[in-house]
């Protein structure tokens, strides 16, 4: 049996490193450019980090998220993790700017992702308590572009019979388009170059 299909016990590097954490930090690299982390991890602030064991920091401490997670993509198993703004060691300039901007702190953030090995994709859910939800989409999508070198393509389509917000086309991002909506005062999101398992994932969110 493959064990990258369904039943596979672990996800890569924590749900997949866009930059690392849930940091939105400066990328100094040329196109295509690797997006901010959207994972639910606290890996050192470096493209290839490794991250903390589950000894270092929870992994699972907004349960409720996981559980609006698809718990398959692709034909793969997912594995949930999630995590509290007060337990990332060090979430990064550009992502508290974010966070400031909204009027809010890392005490109200939570975010969970899921991903698998040998998936190209990731899917996760960012929370920011009591923030405006009008400004929610607006604020995500300044924080990418301003950790990216070159200028990112943002549009509007229909995705998984959902609409959604495109942040990057192919070739723009290493991990592929972050296709985002807002829903209930959340940032629910699918990053793939797979335009089929952005399908999938969108028509598997809430």
């Amino acid at each position: 049996m493959d064990r990258r299909r369904i039943g596979a016990s672990s996800c890569a590097a924590a749900l997949s490193i866009l930059l690392a954490a849930v940091v939105l930090s400066a990328c100094s690299s040329s196109s295509p450019t690797t997006a901010p982390s959207l994972a639910a991890t606290a890996a050192p602030t470096t493209a290839t980090a490794t991250p903390n064991t589950p000894d270092d920091v929870p992994y699972h401490s907004a349960p409720d998220l996981e559980k609006l997670l698809p718990t398959s993509l692709g034909g793969y198993a997912l594995e949930p993790k999630s995590q509290r703004g007060s337990d990332l060691r060090d979430p990064g300039r550009a992502f508290t700017d974010m966070l400031a901007n909204l009027g809010r702190s890392l005490s109200d953030f939570a975010v969970a992702s899921a991903g698998a090995r040998g998936l190209k994709a990731e899917v996760g859910i960012w929370r920011i308590a009591d923030a405006n939800e009008k400004d929610l989409l607006p604020e995500f999508i300044k924080a990418i572009q301003g950790s990216s070198t070159t200028p990112l393509v943002v549009g509007e389509m229909t995705v998984g019979g959902r609409s959604v917000t495109r942040i990057g086309e192919a070739g723009q991002l290493t991990k592929g388009p972050i296709y985002v909506y807002v829903k209930d005062g959340r940032l629910i999101f699918v990053e793939t170059t797979e335009p089929t398992l952005a399908e999938e994932a969108l028509s598997k969110l809430p």
